[in-house]
């Protein structure tokens, strides 16, 4: 820094798609800090250096931050200064601040320009500091891409390109650059695994009135798949040979692109008098409502999963409190159920398996250093998920080990009653996330309780277990929700040394209700997993909330336990035997 004129540097786990999971070689903020949580920037000055991440890592990032020069700074607690604002505040006017143009996106490109010029500062975008600084940095990951079946996918990838021609001549758009690669993944429907849990591949797409593009390095893509491609005139080209054709690109052209996920280097290679059309992509849109036949193929991979969680959590009841059960033993042995399912993958993110005190830390990963036996008594909190072909599933139970104590069956009930709030509402066409967040947060107010994280996200069709734009969350989100959203519920309270409670369903968004109003959507709960009946307080339902909790019991039950071996689906049948007040 100091050779090259630099007084400030930000680094993140980023890379040039704008991913939230990253290959290996992007991961700079993890490798220049010891913190490997999903959010999180390092900013670093000649004297002083600093990490901000959110609350679901406070707990971690203190812990892989001990003994180190960087401090943290938690996002979102009254008085803490934002990484730009502590970044202006360090640096006196004329310094400069550095970015690697190769992953900063033009949005972010934007906010730093703004900041700096408002405070003397410059911004440099064309000088990478770190790699001469990495030993042995990761190679681009070469793993042979697959194809996705259109049995599962639901569409052909020339019906999906055909749609998006659609789009861009109803807009104007000559060119469409695809940098998202889930984005990517779905257009052509391909797959990889240059990502844990997330099954993407490195790569760009550009579509035209007459032409589809895909870049990517040509060992990746194996024979058969090269044949399907082309098949569909899908042209091949090397990754790096995205830099010259967009230097192809003559004035009064025009090129839809989404800033958010566009590279700042990518963004200045477009030549002058080229229209730049900013927008979401509308493949993003596309992608995020499922077809009817991804919407079957999910209920069925519900049942699927479910009969892997209930088999699990029979076994842990019946091994609890031995002492030879750890918060990693059981995150293992989850995957040994899942993959003895049909069309199982892998993994869709890490298990948070937290037991006690560290089902507090929302996003907890276990380690060797903090694996917990899980003792006879306390809450374990499972969040977890698979990757199946033909869909993506994410689900968090608490399961009671001994006697619950007063305070968990109560927090337990409300998180409950949020959740129910949520899966149970009814809203008319037009109405976007975040005015659905607060329907859930309500209730946990009205209590004294609340929570840091969003209420649920968006989730891929064997692709991203957090996919966009659609969220139930307190930030501004102008997308509606449309049918065939899929989209978690997932309210939750958190009591730091003692205990996490979240309850997590995944939902489809139905519509076809007319009224004289309009047409109404409602929510579609389509996870199947038993409620802990020991944690539910019925004093603490309505009528209502009740009846919604023993329907739903009763069609876990119904759903999964003709696919049960005989013990543990008398075991079920406890667990999902009506509650009454």
């Amino acid at each position: 820094m100091e050779s090259a004129g630099i007084h400030a540097i930000i680094c993140a786990d980023v890379d040039p798609h704008q991913s939230e999971y990253v290959p290996e070689r992007y991961r700079t903020r993890s490798w220049i800090s010891g913190f490997h949580g999903s959010a999180g920037v390092v900013v670093i000055t000649p004297d002083s250096a600093g990490l901000w991440t959110d609350s679901r890592y406070y707990l971690d990032a203190e812990s892989a931050l001990a003994g180190t020069p960087i401090e943290l700074f938690r996002e979102g607690t009254p008085g803490v200064p934002g990484y730009m604002e502590w970044t202006a505040s360090r640096l006196k006017s004329g310094e400069v601040l550095a970015v690697d143009p190769e992953v900063v996106s033009v949005s972010l490109q934007r906010n730093l320009e703004k900041v700096c010029h408002d405070n003397g500062l410059t911004l440099k975008t064309d000088l990478d500091v770190v790699s001469p600084q990495w030993e042995n940095r990761p190679a681009m990951p070469s793993d042979s891409i697959f194809l996705h079946e259109e049995r599962f996918a639901g569409r052909s990838r020339a019906k999906k390109i055909e749609s998006l021609r659609a789009a861009m001549s109803e807009h104007r758009i000559g060119v469409t650059l695809v940098t998202a690669l889930d984005d990517l993944a779905w257009l052509y429907n391909i797959r990889g695994t240059d990502v844990a849990y997330n099954p993407i591949a490195t790569g760009y797409a550009a579509v035209t009135a007459s032409r589809a593009l895909l870049f990517m390095d040509p060992e990746k893509i194996p024979t058969g798949v090269r044949g399907a491609l082309e098949a569909d005139g899908i042209e091949l080209r090397g990754y790096g040979e995205i830099d010259e054709f967009l230097r192809t690109l003559t004035p009064g052209e025009s090129i839809g692109l989404w800033p958010e996920k566009t590279s700042y280097r990518l963004y200045c290679i477009i030549p002058e008098g080229v229209r730049i059309v900013e927008e979401i992509s509308s493949i993003t849109r596309a992608k995020a409502r499922k077809n009817p036949v991804e919407q079957d193929h999910l209920r069925r991979i519900m049942v699927r999963d479910a009969v892997a969680l209930e088999r699990f959590l029979f076994w842990i009841e019946g091994n609890a409190g031995t002492g030879k059960l750890t918060e990693l033993s059981v995150a293992e042995k989850l995957r040994e159920f899942r993959s003895q399912g049909e069309n199982f993958v892998g993994e869709s993110f890490g298990t948070i398996a937290g037991f006690g005190g560290h089902g507090a830390i929302v996003h907890y990963s276990a380690s060797p250093q903090t694996n917990a036996v899980i003792h006879a008594n306390g809450l374990l909190l499972l969040d977890s998920g698979a990757q199946y072909l033909d869909g993506t599933t994410d689900v968090t139970r608490v399961v009671c080990i001994g006697t619950p104590d007063p305070q968990a069956v109560s927090d337990y009930t409300i998180v409950l009653k949020a959740h129910i709030a949520l899966a149970s509402v009814r809203f008319p066409k037009g109405t976007t996330g975040p005015q659905l967040d607060s329907v859930a947060r309500e209730v946990m107010w009205r209590h004294g309780l609340s929570y840091g994280h969003g209420t649920g996200h968006g989730i891929g069709f064997f692709l991203n277990v957090h996919e966009g734009p659609q969220r139930f969350g307190a930030q501004p989100q102008p997308v509606p929700l449309e049918p065939g959203m899929f989209t978690s519920n997932e309210p939750g309270v958190y009591r730091t040394g003692k205990h996490g409670i979240r309850i997590e369903n995944l939902v489809l968004v139905q519509g076809g209700i007319p009224t004289d109003f309009g047409e109404f959507y409602e929510l579609e709960t389509i996870t199947l997993c038993h409620l802990e009946p020991q944690l539910i307080d019925p004093s603490l339902l309505s009528a209502a909330e009740l009846q919604w909790v023993n329907e739903y019991q009763a069609r876990v039950f119904q759903a999964i336990s003709p696919q049960l071996e005989p013990q543990v689906k008398v075991w079920l049948e406890g667990k999902t035997r009506p509650i009454s007040l």
